[in-house]
């Protein structure tokens, strides 16, 4: 990670405003006189994470600060869709959102405190990771049942847990991308990571649950094996290719692009990953895997 940035503002700022209504769930000011020990742990283009303990008991908690200000309309709309999606939804899999602030130019997303999945801290044997991505495919799934598709399904949006059991368990967070499907017309956007995009979402701006899944077969193929799926197929850091050589490279796809590694697996368990990942990376939607029946499949496995 980078050096560190300047330390967050804790105080409220004077230009606070109520020109902009929001929702009862919303709390006004900053949540900081609940939590101490306030340090940031990452950023990006969709503004900071910080990690912080509760003043009451301790608890580790991650405090996510997104930039906003009142006649950022736009800006506060899709920061209230992702903290309604976040707070609404349940599912054991799905990193819930406990509480949102706003002070007039930040909101603030609290949760719980998880640690980010990387190559570097996943499950040493095969069958551990597919169980993580069974999780993950549950916590999709469920997602479009509510009607949602994420549209950003990658590692640096999915953590780990302790489950009941004392075993890790898979969360999914981050619905700053994430959209309702009664809303899909108004879409004319392509978001996401271009690692993960789907070739009729590059091509026509066009998401369902079928682009859905393929996001997961690029998910499903870095997480066994380490290395993003695109990057099978050029030579070199991912630093050193450029964006716009990965998306000509999607666009002129004529089969399913599966890695070399997968082909070689005589096993019924490797045969049958094998026939998930063609049917899940099908250039034409429609005959690519639904999400049940990407379910359905991986039980197999």
């Amino acid at each position: 990670m980078a050096a560190k940035r300047q330390k967050l503002w804790l105080e409220v700022p004077s230009v606070r405003t109520e020109e902009f209504v929001l929702p009862p769930f919303v709390k006004r000011g900053t949540p900081f006189d609940e939590y101490v020990d306030i340090d940031e742990v990452g950023w990006g283009a969709f503004g900071s994470v910080y990690q912080a303990k509760s003043r009451s008991d301790g608890k580790l908690i991650a405090i996510k600060v997104l930039n906003a200000l009142p006649r950022e309309t736009a800006k506060i709309l899709k920061a209230l869709n992702e903290a309604e999606i976040g707070m609404l939804i349940k599912h054991p899999n799905i990193l819930p959102i406990d509480e949102v602030w706003y002070d007039g130019i930040r909101f603030f997303f609290v949760m719980d405190f998880v640690t980010l999945i990387t190559p570097s801290n996943l499950p040493e044997f095969p069958k551990d990771k597919l169980m993580l991505f069974q999780q993950l495919v549950s916590a999709v799934a469920h997602l479009y049942s509510q009607g949602i598709l994420h549209r950003d399904i990658k590692l640096a949006n999915t953590g780990l847990k302790l489950g009941k059991d004392g075993k890790p368990e898979l969360v999914l967070f981050d619905f700053g991308e994430a959209f309702k499907t009664t809303d899909s017309d108004h879409c004319r956007e392509c978001v996401g990571t271009v690692l993960n995009i789907s070739p009729e979402v590059l091509d026509h701006f066009k998401y369902s649950d079928r682009s859905e899944v393929w996001a997961l077969m690029c998910y499903l193929i870095e997480l066994l094996t380490g290395k993003p799926m695109i990057l099978h197929f050029f030579d070199g850091p991912l630093g050193s290719i450029a964006s716009i050589h990965v998306q000509l490279k999607i666009d002129s796809l004529t089969e399913p692009p599966i890695p070399e590694v997968f082909k070689t697996d005589k096993s019924r368990s490797g045969i049958l990953l094998l026939e998930i990942l063609k049917r899940g990376l099908a250039i034409v939607p429609a005959e690519r895997l639904t999400l049940p029946e990407l379910e359905a499949l991986l039980i197999d496995l």
